[in-house]
């Protein structure tokens, strides 16, 4: 009985460490993320570089400009 109840918690065990490791894992890659997410954020918060992201991104020009879109040729 007693070997039995110790076979179980030692397999629980192996599941919460495998669970443990995994959960490691996920909290490495959701911590690159927001370093990379706090990057961008500090980027974008000077309102110059905002200006230039949404030119690029978005075909933004401001009252005045005038844009040019260049698209290639199909072959």
């Amino acid at each position: 009985m007693a070997g039995s109840q110790l076979y179980h918690l030692q397999v629980r065990k192996a599941e919460l460490d495998a669970e443990s490791s995994q959960l490691l894992n996920e909290v490495s890659v959701l911590e690159a993320e927001n370093k990379s997410l706090e990057t961008e954020l500090i980027y974008l918060s000077d309102p110059q570089r905002l200006i230039l992201e949404a030119k690029a991104q978005f075909n933004y020009a401001e009252p005045g400009e005038k844009l040019i879109v260049v698209v290639p040729k199909k072959h």
